[in-house]
Order: structure tokens, then sequence, then C-alpha cells
């Protein structure tokens, strides 16, 4: 994939803010496609370029590669000729350390940044773009990735589902909405873990990601016919928790929803549940791109068998696909112009007795804050999965004219 070219103005300034908001909306993201180029002037060349103070012109591409189990962040500088191509990676999951990168990818080159590219590089902080759940915690004991969580068979498995320019063709209203793409073939493969009715559960994202997109978090439950294994969720479902806005008074377009920085979703299952097999399905609903029809949907299915549950009966009973519909107004919300009240999206809650009540209902300061925090078995320190800095106003979209056109009509909304 080559990264998009842009028209438009100065070279030296758009160099830092092409980096900046690159890194900053997590946009651009495809394997190991580019965050951003360097680009020298906006004159809608083939290639963006950016010429070094000695006159040596190269291309460079920040971005994320997908191996195994582990994100490598990368940048490639290259010689507009072909001619040379310096490669580093680190396996920190994080730009946190992007100015040093940058420093050592031209030092190898015997070249030197201009400040413009310093300060972009300064202002980047160490958040996820993209995330997957891989983990069941069950009452403060972390499972083995995969172990109990259905895993998906995406290219990238940190890609989230979208209905606007959606990745790998899904979008939420196929059947793979359900578990995530191809989820299902590794049913057989993913251990059913046995719960008790009011354990408090958590679904954790892999390689040390923590949700840094804006957006509410919602747990659902479908109980299987047979075993859980055997169980393409094609039932009735019901939701057992959400978590909207904690705090107005913080920036809508980060922390102040519960889901900012927390690297999993935490829940508790209603001591009601009957016994039996479920799959329990964690999503969160990013909303930084929803204004334009693209909110994005991360979200994967644990396998449990509830034990010591009881009579109670669960509800509303939804569908998925089906849950949301493209122009519902949660997921086609803007926060780019400060806090408003936010509805949130699907059924209400089931929290135990009778079935609940009617759907969307809760706007998101009613909703209650996530359980207290499952402590899970202490996992090594890494780094979020894609760094970027964190979402503003001013970096998404907001105050600038020229950088919202640029910028956000170009690669925001059309990339991901």
């Amino acid at each position: 994939m080559l990264c998009p070219t842009l028209g438009g103005v100065r070279a030296e300034l758009d160099a830092a803010s092409l980096i900046s908001l690159h890194l900053s909306c997590g946009v651009g993201i495809k394997g190991s496609s580019c965050f951003g180029r360097f680009p020298a002037s906006w004159s809608g060349e083939s290639s963006a370029r950016r010429s070094i103070e000695d006159g040596t012109t190269l291309v460079g591409c920040v971005g994320t590669q997908y191996k195994g189990n582990q994100l490598l962040d990368f940048l490639r500088i290259t010689q507009a000729s072909g001619s040379q191509s310096f490669i580093f990676k680190t396996t920190s999951h994080s730009f946190s350390s992007f100015h040093s990168l940058i420093d050592l990818v031209f030092s190898k080159s015997n070249m030197k940044l201009t400040s413009s590219v310093l300060a972009a590089a300064a202002l980047t902080n160490s958040v996820s773009a993209h995330y997957f759940f891989d983990k069941l915690v069950v009452d403060g004991v972390e499972t083995k990735a995969g172990q109990y969580v259905r895993a998906n068979t995406r290219k990238e498995s940190y890609m989230p589902t979208k209905w606007k320019n959606p990745i790998d063709n899904i979008t939420p209203d196929d059947t793979d909405f359900r578990c995530n793409k191809g989820a299902f073939t590794n049913a057989g493969k993913t251990q059913t873990m046995e719960v008790k009715a009011g354990s408090k559960l958590g679904m954790k994202l892999g390689v040390g990601a923590t949700m840094q997109h804006p957006g509410p978090q919602l747990v659902y439950m479908s109980k299987a016919p047979t075993t859980a294994q055997a169980y393409e969720g094609d039932g009735d479902w019901f939701k057992i928790f959400e978590s909207g806005v904690c705090d107005e008074k913080k920036d809508f377009t980060k922390q102040a929803w519960c889901s900012w920085d927390k690297d999993s979703i935490e829940f508790t299952i209603p001591k009601d549940t009957p016994d039996g097999e479920y799959l329990v399905r964690s999503e969160h609903i990013a909303l930084h791109g929803a204004h334009d029809g693209q909110a994005e949907f991360y979200y994967e299915c644990a396998q449990v068998k509830v034990v010591g549950g009881g009579n109670g009966t669960p509800g509303p009973m939804v569908k998925i696909p089906g849950v949301y519909q493209k122009n519902d107004p949660e997921v086609n919300f803007s926060l780019w112009s400060g806090y408003k009240p936010y509805t949130m999206p699907g059924p209400s809650v089931w929290s135990g007795g009778s079935t609940g009540g009617a759907a969307g209902n809760a706007t998101a300061e009613d909703v209650p804050s996530a359980t207290a925090p499952v402590a899970g078995t202490p996992s090594a320190s890494a780094a979020p999965v894609a760094s970027a800095a964190a979402h503003t106003d001013k970096d998404c979209g907001g105050k600038l004219a020229r950088t919202r056109r640029a910028f956000r009509e170009m690669f925001l909304l059309n990339k991901d």
C-alpha cells in the first residue's frame, strides 16, 4: 500500500503536522503499511518526499507490522532513488521513544533531522490505536492468551470492524460480527472456563495494549443450546455490562470515557444467570470516526460454563448481527465539539431477576462505571500496541480548517 499524497501548504510545518496527526489519530495503519510519510513539499507528487539538509531526498514511512503474537513498530527511511533502505524496528510496541528511533535512523544514514520533525516526535505519547481481546480474567486470575477466548482469523488480528471503508470484507451486518472474523473456526480449539455466577470477570487486550480510542464498553452473553465450542452465536444475546462517560468534565475525546487507557473490560456475571454454557462477548466501540459513519468495533468472545446460577430471565434479547444498525445515532455520534449526552447502543443491561427494560434507554452519564478492577496475574510490562499522540480536538480536526481538510478528510476518513 502506498501512503496517500496531499496538496496543500508549506512543507516543514506540515511535515510535523503530518507525523503528529498520523500518530495521534491512529490512521493509515494496515498491517505493514504507513502511518505517514515525510514530505518536503505538498506538490501532489506520486510519493511524498522530504529533503534533508545536505540535499539528499528520502522517503520516510512509520508504521506497524504484526508478526505472530507481537506488534513491531517500525520506521523506514529510503533514498528516493531506492538504492538504499534503512529499516529499524522495536518490539516495545511504543512510539514513546519515537524521537530516539528517528535519531537512530538518521545517524545510521548520516543524515540530520530538521526541527519540525523533531518537534513532531516530541509530541507523541504512548497510546494504542488498534487492539484485540485474547485473555479471560476470572476472580483476579489471568488465563493464557487464546486459552478461553476465540482467536479471529484476520490478517491483522487487531483491526476493527466498520461499515464504511470495511477491513477484511467484514461489517457489523455480517455473521462474523458475533465473535470476529473466522472465530468460530477456532471454537473447537478454545477451552471453556467454568465460572460461578456472581464471579468477577475481565476480558484483557493482547500484547500489552490499552484502549485509547474514546467510546463505550459493552459485554453480551448468549446461552449455547449444547456446548459453547459447538455454538456459532446465532441465538439470542443479552447485555450484562456497559460503561460510557465517567467524568464529563474531562476531555470528551479521551479521558472522559471510562474505558480510556484501560487494558481490559471488567464485569460481573449476574448471580441469577441460569446454569449452562455461554459465549461472553466483550466489545469496545471507538467513536473518533463515528461522525463520518466510521465507528470502529473491537470485540471477541470467551467460552464459559456458568455454575451455581439462579432462575433469572435474561433480557431484553437481541440478535447479532442486528443489535446495531448502520444509521443508529449512537454509532454516528460526533464527539469533536465537546461533551454532550451519549445514549448507550444496544439493549439495556440485565443485572438479574426478570427481563430488563427497553433497549437504548440509558445515557452515558446514567450507566455505572466499570466494576472494581479485576486483579489479574501480573503480566510483563509492555507499552501499547500502536503508538500515537492522544486524540485531541486540535490534533484530529477541530480548530484548524486546513488541517481538518488536508488530514482528516484524506486520512482519517479514508484510511484506517
